[in-house]
């Protein structure tokens, strides 16, 4: 019996722990992307934008790879309706984190198929982030190979 109350205590202690060091999930899409976001410390950056990737077309995201990091890029089927079928529309989820401190970044993200390049973008969306914090992995004390701010 105190063997099990021990490991439920140890289980409370990590999952409360875990939890204390999780930021805030931030989103953007299409509607606000004209705005500034600030990201804290361990804070996620979802952009989420209409795909429909049968069609050829894809979201692929310009930004800069000292400031932010790509964690991962998914395209959902909406759960409303559930039909499933040939060239049925997804939501395309980025997410980001900040891997510097007191800086600025743009991410650029354009809309387009890969074998077309030097053609324009069918569209075209830029999202403002300042990093206030790192992301916690990131987050070092040897800052001089991160860009100054102006």
């Amino acid at each position: 019996m105190g063997r099990i109350v021990h490991i439920v205590a140890l289980v409370l202690v990590l999952v409360s722990f875990s939890l204390a060091h999780r930021g805030r999930i931030v989103t953007l899409d299409k509607e606000t992307a004209n705005q500034q976001v600030n990201l804290g410390e361990n804070d996620e950056l979802h952009i989420k934008l209409p795909s429909n990737p049968s069609t050829g077309y894809h979201w692929y995201p310009e930004y800069d790879h000292r400031l932010l990091e790509l964690t991962s890029k998914t395209c959902k089927f909406p759960e409303e309706g559930r039909r499933l079928g040939v060239g049925r529309g997804c939501i395309t989820t980025m997410t980001f984190v900040s891997r510097a401190e007191g800086q600025s970044a743009k991410i650029h993200v354009r809309h387009m198929r890969p074998w077309e390049h030097g053609q324009p973008a069918r569209e075209e969306v830029t999202f403002t982030v300042f990093a206030e914090k790192p992301f916690r992995r990131f987050a070092v004390e040897d800052k001089s190979a991160l860009p100054q701010g102006p």
